[in-house]
């Protein structure tokens, strides 16, 4: 039982049992690490594109839906310089933790577009984007070409 007792002390002495004392080292460095992103669609710089293509973001983690909201994840157009934001809806697949973003109607050719998730996005567990997350994508103009400005 002595061996026991001086090991722990040891223990608790070189730091190796903080963590079991002081509940906010005891946090799991999952609660602290931010959300990660598996895929976006379109991808990040893609150019060419339909003007029906999907947007989605999909994450690592279970996303609570109750956070996915206009105020967080939006589409804008770049049009000389000016911003405008894409009327659409925010759709929530569990199964794959995908977030859609669906316009209204289509995309406007030969236009910028930027997709942006704020930090108001959370897993079930709390976990956060930090900062957000954003990447753009540029819709094809109406003869087929690249498009963009």
């Amino acid at each position: 039982m002595k061996t026991h007792s001086a090991i722990l002390g040891l223990l608790v002495s070189g730091g190796l049992l903080v963590g079991l004392c002081d509940p906010l080292l005891a946090q799991s460095t999952d609660t602290i690490r931010p959300l990660a992103i598996v895929s976006t669609s379109p991808e990040e710089s893609t150019s060419g594109l339909d003007v029906n293509t999907p947007v989605s973001i999909t994450f690592a983690e279970d996303i609570d839906p109750s956070t996915l909201t206009p105020d967080n994840f939006y589409l804008y157009s770049m049009d000389n310089l000016a911003e405008f934001t894409i009327p659409g809806k925010i759709r929530y697949d569990a199964e794959s933790r995908t977030v859609y973003f669906i316009p209204e109607g289509d995309l406007s050719y030969s236009t910028n577009y930027v997709v942006t998730v704020e930090g108001g996005v959370k897993t079930i567990s709390g976990r956060t984007l930090d900062s957000g997350y954003s990447w753009r994508f540029t819709t094809r103009n109406s003869t087929g070409g690249c498009g963009g400005s």
